[in-house]
């Protein structure tokens, strides 16, 4: 015995039960051929009640697409045959041994409550040949809120003749939910549009949004207006700004409370979109505040080190002019013994150095010069602040110049005094000669 199982793709229009599949059984003889057939067929509770007796034709076809004979078939006290259900897959019929194709025709049914209905619409459906859209995007968001075990497969379609649903169940056209997924009719028709899509997403937002937010005791907006009302002080506003933070910091904890369903609704809330932009606009704030305070740390140790320097600086100028300074006063009091230069008006403003020794010694003046210039070259290249010691010393170089030119002035006056002289006694001993 041969068992094989057909898959089914049609549906009898306004018919509760729906053929979902043949089972077939065929016995062969020894040369291959079928001595006998026979089917069962799996039956889907598709209606809005428990069936307890059903019967019709199972209408047959052979190889070549011919009619057969049709064969009636009933089942009846069915114990439990529940909406949404499968059965009949262990109830088997003969039919003839050449038919390959098989239909079944529901023509009465009888509900558990005793109700009776004839089925009088004889036409099939091809399931295949619905066209149905692929779902909108949000619709794929929407779907896991109202159905926890069936997968999305299209955009729900609802007709005249039937209900097509988002998890690709066939429904009557008065049925109130799906058969299958138990999803109400009435939101799958608010599912048609894009529009009706949003509206769902933002009120279940919502109430997702409420659940989260209400042990918060404020409000979870915050803008630009609203810094004004802190303090200015930077360490204040700081404190302040991170209190606000913490504050905001709460709906973080109990959105970890949610399922991830309800935290993928609550992240498409405006309102949590609006909450994310302020938490970004307080951080930012704080980012700035934390910035500044130590910026302006930064700012007065900087102020203290150069004040240090500047101290440090100061001190090594002071000690270097005063050396320089009393070099000086040195080289003035040594002009100040050659009268024709007025070094002492030169040098009035400096101190009576007791470096007498210097003074007094018989070196040439040139030599005492070049001594007193290098070493006032050598304190100026200690300090970092050369400006005032370079002052001073290009008033000695200018004197120094001074003083040469003079020197040199003086001693061409006094060669051409010589032989001026020289001159004038030749000339005069000439003229004796003469005489």
């Amino acid at each position: 015995m041969e068992e094989k199982y057909i898959k089914n793709h049609s549906w009898q229009i306004g018919c509760p039960l729906q053929h979902m599949g043949t089972f077939v059984e065929r016995d062969l003889n020894n040369n291959g051929q079928v001595k006998s057939r026979k089917v069962a067929f799996l039956l889907k509770n598709i209606g809005t009640n428990n069936i307890f007796a059903y019967k019709g034709i199972i209408l047959t076809k052979d190889a070549f697409n011919q009619p057969l004979k049709s064969v009636p078939f009933k089942l009846s006290e069915i114990e439990e045959f529940s909406v949404g259900t499968l059965y009949g897959n262990d109830q088997f019929y003969s039919v003839p041994k050449d038919a390959t194709n098989f239909e079944i025709q529901i023509n009465t049914i009888v509900f558990s409550d005793s109700k009776i209905i004839e089925v009088d619409d004889h036409q099939f459906l091809n399931l295949n040949e619905i066209k149905t859209s692929l779902p909108f995007p949000d619709l794929k968001k929407i779907w896991p809120i109202y159905v926890k075990d069936f997968k999305l497969t299209n955009s729900p379609l609802i007709t005249d003749d039937y209900i097509l649903c988002g998890c690709g169940a066939i429904n009557l056209s008065k049925a109130k939910k799906c058969a299958d997924c138990n999803i109400k009719v009435s939101t799958l028709k608010e599912m048609n549009s894009k529009e009706n899509i949003e509206k769902l997403l933002n009120d279940n937002a919502d109430k997702v949004f409420n659940k989260v937010t209400k042990s918060l005791q404020r409000n979870l907006s915050f803008t630009k207006e609203d810094l004004d009302n802190f303090s200015e002080a930077p360490s204040k506003r700081l404190k302040e700004l991170k209190k606000v933070l913490s504050d905001f910091k709460t709906l973080e904890k109990e959105s970890q409370k949610l399922n991830t369903l309800e935290l993928k609704i609550l992240t498409s809330h405006s309102s949590y979109k609006e909450y994310l932009k302020s938490i970004k606009l307080i951080e930012s704030e704080i980012q700035f505040q934390e910035n500044k305070l130590v910026a302006n740390r930064e700012k007065k140790l900087k102020e203290s080190i150069e004040l240090r320097q500047l101290e440090i600086e100061n001190h090594l100028i002071n000690r270097n002019f005063k050396a320089l300074r009393n070099l000086l006063t040195i080289y003035a009091k040594i002009l100040i013994k050659h009268p024709m230069i007025g070094a002492w008006e030169l040098f009035a403003e400096f101190e009576v150095s007791n470096d007498e020794e210097f003074i007094n010694q018989s070196r040439p003046i040139e030599e005492k010069r070049k001594i007193i210039s290098s070493q006032a070259y050598s304190l100026i290249k200690k300090s970092r602040k050369p400006h005032k010691l370079l002052r001073h010393l290009k008033v000695l170089e200018a004197d120094i110049i001074l003083y040469d030119q003079k020197k040199k002035k003086r001693t061409e006056v006094l060669l051409i005094v010589i032989i001026l002289g020289i001159l004038s006694i030749l000339a005069f001993f000439a003229y004796i000669g003469l005489i």
